[in-house]
């Protein structure tokens, strides 16, 4: 049988104690930012250089209709951040959303708006944008948005208006 060398044994061990050292503290870090209570939140709006269709404060009272309290009050655990971007997602006026928590334990919500290019006033009286897509997006109150506004005898929207057309183009 071979000896084992002193040397080898004492690099072995330190090296043991290395290992588990690292994976205790990673251990502990996962279960204190767990157990981290949300220190603020941080709505980042891409600005459009229309205007401003959908505000912060929007945002905030979305994400505190959807999670059922106010974020700030409660721990990481409780927030579900895959629901928080379906449901901003949703949005009419959100094309896309990103939610995440940051080492300081705030939480981030990345809004880019959809981009509105006209206002339309149909026959009826209803008033709505239309996106680049040519999707309608609902006029809300507060939204501040600079584009041209179409009126006259614009006849109401139609959703696979914009799918007939490019077929038959």
């Amino acid at each position: 049988m071979k000896r084992i060398n002193k040397q080898t044994l004492i690099n072995t061990a330190i090296w043991t104690m290395i290992i588990v050292g690292i994976g205790g503290l990673l251990f502990l870090s996962v279960q204190r930012k767990k157990n981290a209570d949300v220190s603020g939140i941080v709505v980042d709006l891409q600005a459009n250089e229309n205007g401003k269709l959908i505000g912060e404060k929007e945002v905030i009272s979305m994400v505190k209709k959807s999670v059922g309290f106010n974020p700030t009050q409660k721990s990481i655990r409780k927030i579900n951040t895959r629901k928080l971007e379906l449901v901003l997602s949703k949005d009419p006026r959100v094309k896309k959303a990103e939610v995440y928590f940051d080492s300081k334990d705030r939480l981030h919500i990345q809004i880019v708006p959809k981009e509105v290019i006209v206002r339309i006033s149909d026959v009826t009286g209803k008033q709505y944008f239309l996106d680049e897509a040519g999707n309608q997006v609902p006029v809300y109150k507060g939204s501040a948005v600079r584009v041209p506004l179409a009126n006259g005898f614009i006849n109401a929207y139609k959703k696979d208006l914009t799918q007939s057309l490019t077929e038959h183009l």
